[in-house]
């Protein structure tokens, strides 16, 4: 089990009083947490194909070899941003990009606690119920522990955001084939 074990000091693995979390609860957590993460790589794959579509390079390499060499998660959303504004759409249309672009840029920052926060079990102090949770290794029990019910939330706050930007892929591929 990959775990962060914290709260009091008795709670500690080798220590007689520490518990493992159930199977069932930490296949739960992981199942979230996979989903949230899974959630998330949809956004990546759809920013991409927002972008590639607006660069409409001649050899599909071209796209892909372009935008996954950018370093880090911003760059990639800014040149899709330019992409998208130098495309010629219309003013409502880079308005609704813009929007979902905030959204993005919000939502990153989600996707970052998930990135680095660590899986934990525990608890913080005596008698309360240990549990499987998200939290800052810097500071386990700080305000941003994320539980299962947080992580499926972000996940399905991740799928909505993906929809968007289909949503906004699909218009722009249809206008240009004229099918509007």
């Amino acid at each position: 089990m990959r775990y962060l074990p914290v709260g009091p000091s008795s709670d500690r693995p080798g220590l007689e009083g520490h518990q493992l979390p159930s199977e069932a609860e930490y296949n739960e957590f992981y199942i979230a947490y996979g989903e949230a993460m899974a959630a998330w790589s949809s956004v990546e794959q759809n920013i991409f194909a927002v972008f590639h579509f607006h660069t409409a390079p001649r050899e599909y390499a071209v796209g892909p070899g372009i935008y996954w060499t950018l370093q880090g998660f911003r760059a990639r959303l800014d040149v899709t941003n330019a992409a998208v504004a130098a495309s010629g759409r219309q003013t409502e249309q880079l308005e609704e990009w813009k929007k979902i672009s905030i959204k993005i840029k919000s939502k990153s920052l989600s996707r970052n606690i998930l990135a680095h926060y660590a899986p934990c079990y525990g608890r913080k102090r005596e008698g309360m119920r240990r549990e499987m949770f998200l939290g800052n290794p810097q500071n386990p029990f700080s305000d941003s522990v994320l539980k299962k019910h947080d992580l499926e939330h972000w996940a399905a706050s991740f799928d909505s955001l993906v929809n968007e930007v289909i949503m906004f892929f699909s218009r722009a591929v249809n206008e240009r084939s004229g099918q509007s």
